[in-house]
């Protein structure tokens, strides 16, 4: 897993609001990762993120098209407002890149960030295989 800096600028010029309101966020548990293109596009990204987060009780709050397959944006919250889950799914020819932003209270309700984290790049990872 690589840490992908120019992403994280990336995502902050789509979003400004979450770079201007970065220090009054508290805690934001950060990953990102690269993977070819022939092996995840942003359409498979993204359905696979939807999937992921409604199986931890995240509803969707934004409508997103991948059918560019360029870039597609989750937008989630937990359920009674606990958290939220951004997750951008970046096409670049050849690769599609992905982050994902999470944010939540400790609740004995919600998984951690990581583990939500983590359980959203295994079920990318199972995607891609073969």
């Amino acid at each position: 897993m690589r840490t992908l800096s120019k992403w994280v600028l990336m995502a902050s010029l789509i979003h400004p609001a979450w770079a201007v309101k970065a220090q009054d966020l508290g805690p934001i548990e950060l990953e990102a990762e690269q993977r070819s293109i022939s092996r995840l596009n942003v359409s498979q990204c993204l359905d696979t993120v939807k999937q992921t987060a409604a199986g931890e009780g995240y509803q969707q709050r934004n409508e997103t098209d991948a059918s560019n397959n360029q870039l597609a944006v989750y937008m989630g919250a937990a359920p009674l407002g606990g958290g939220s889950l951004v997750v951008y799914c970046i096409g670049l020819n050849p690769s599609t890149a992905y982050i994902i932003l999470s944010k939540a209270q400790v609740s004995a309700d919600l998984m951690s960030l990581h583990q939500l984290n983590h359980k959203i790049i295994q079920a990318l990872t199972v995607t891609t295989q073969p």
